[in-house]
């Protein structure tokens, strides 16, 4: 990981109370050992997070996403990414001032290239017991406090922007953590300005392209499942799945040992996968079975078939054999009664 920026502000705001302020820093931090480990934490907990996807709603009023283009514009300069954090906290502030619930913490805006993509992020953290970050009297910054170590359960909300999708407007480039704390998630969420969800649907089909990509689990034996047979075995983790709804951490904690293990995989190639969501019916069955129609022909069978009773021939590519006595018999009769047309 490389990071390029990284600055901490406050907002300070106690729970059922109306009033907020910001302790704004000054400067940003400088790069080193212990602001890189910082980044690497924070994002890597982020992924083991709930995540959506989606894309700015860049209305005229919504201040995050205009500061945030505005940024881009200053060719990502240091002096326009703290103009950019200050902007927006400072509209946070107003954002949570009377709604009782919200409460401060501080939040960590970064910039930095990870798994050969680079990513604008902003991270609020809980901070009730120790001090994580102190102020820096001759900088007026905050800065990271060595004799604390980040306890990631303090990670509240966060979002992370794809600048490579976002400067080519290809796609969701917009994640954010989604928390089933409404009251609390949906401040942050209304701040960063989101719209165009995606449907379950999107995300059933990402994940069957997942499941088609994905380096292939070991059975017990240490030796990989073959493709048709996780694909079953997806099939059936979600069919078993008490509320139909899918985790894809949990899913990979379950095939992999490793829970973010998916996750990691789909940013790498660039697949759009929320971290929760209740697959659609229909695109489930492309797991276990193939539906294809073209060429004037409708065919549909089990996957597990392939090989079996249809396959293709060795000689000719274009050529599909279906080798089955019972079909056979029935399209004749099929024919005979009605003919061929």
């Amino acid at each position: 990981m490389n990071v390029n920026k990284i600055v901490v502000h406050s907002l300070i705001k106690n729970e059922n109370q109306q009033m907020a302020s910001v302790d704004l820093s000054q400067d940003l931090l400088d790069i080193n050992d212990m602001s890189v480990d910082l980044v690497q934490r924070l994002d890597a907990s982020y992924r083991k997070t709930e995540i959506t996807n989606a894309v700015f709603d860049d209305n005229h009023g919504n201040v995050f996403p205009k500061e945030f283009k505005d940024y881009l514009k200053h060719n990502n300069g240091d002096a326009a990414f703290l103009n950019f954090s200050q902007e927006t906290i400072k509209n946070l502030r107003e954002k949570v001032e009377n709604i009782s619930p919200a409460k401060g913490g501080f939040l960590v805006f970064t910039e930095y290239r990870n798994d050969e993509r680079n990513y604008v992020s902003v991270f609020l953290i809980r901070d009730t017991i120790g001090m994580l970050f102190k102020k820096d009297k001759g900088k007026s910054s905050f800065i990271i406090n060595p004799a604390e170590h980040l306890d990631l359960d303090k990670l509240a909300m966060a979002c992370k922007i794809d600048l490579l999708k976002y400067e080519s407007d290809s796609g969701k480039y917009l994640s954010f953590i989604k928390r089933k704390m409404e009251n609390i998630s949906e401040y942050f969420i209304n701040w960063i300005a989101v719209k165009e969800r995606e449907s379950n649907k999107i995300f059933t089909d990402s994940l069957y392209e997942l499941v088609n990509l994905v380096d292939l689990p070991l059975d017990e034996n240490n030796k990989e499942i073959p493709r048709e047979v996780f694909r079953a075995r997806i099939f059936d983790y979600v069919k078993s799945a008490p509320t139909r709804i899918i985790n894809i951490n949990d899913l990979s904690k379950f095939f992999y040992s490793h829970e973010s293990y998916l996750v990691d995989f789909a940013e790498k190639h660039n697949i759009t996968l929320d971290t929760e969501f209740q697959p659609d019916g229909r695109v489930m069955k492309k797991f276990i079975r193939i539906d294809l129609e073209s060429d004037g022909i409708h065919i549909r069978f089990s996957r597990g078939e392939l090989q079996k009773k249809i396959r293709f021939d060795d000689q000719n590519k274009n050529i599909v054999i279906i080798e089955s006595e019972k079909f056979a018999a029935d399209l004749r009769k099929e024919i005979e009664q009605n003919g061929p047309d």
